[in-house]
């Protein structure tokens, strides 16, 4: 997979699509996702969100939509 062109907080919404700051953000996930080991919980995302103090989200790539989602255009 190659690099995401937007990262998603699970919790709160907000997104980062800077490419620059996605590329520094991945840089240091393993770190991030280390730490998140040694305190004896898993993480759910590559990085903490911008406002995890507040939200204790986690950044992810969007979720893809399913090729069943008609997006409410039922006819």
């Amino acid at each position: 997979m190659g690099t995401p062109k937007k990262l998603v907080c699970d919790r709160c919404g907000n997104e980062v699509s800077n490419k620059y700051a996605i590329e520094l953000l991945l840089e240091g996930a393993e770190a991030w996702q280390l730490s998140v080991i040694e305190r004896d919980s898993m993480p759910r995302g590559l990085f903490p969100c911008e406002n995890y103090r507040l939200c204790g989200g986690e950044m992810n790539p969007p979720k893809s939509k399913s090729l069943f989602s008609r997006g409410g255009n039922d006819e």
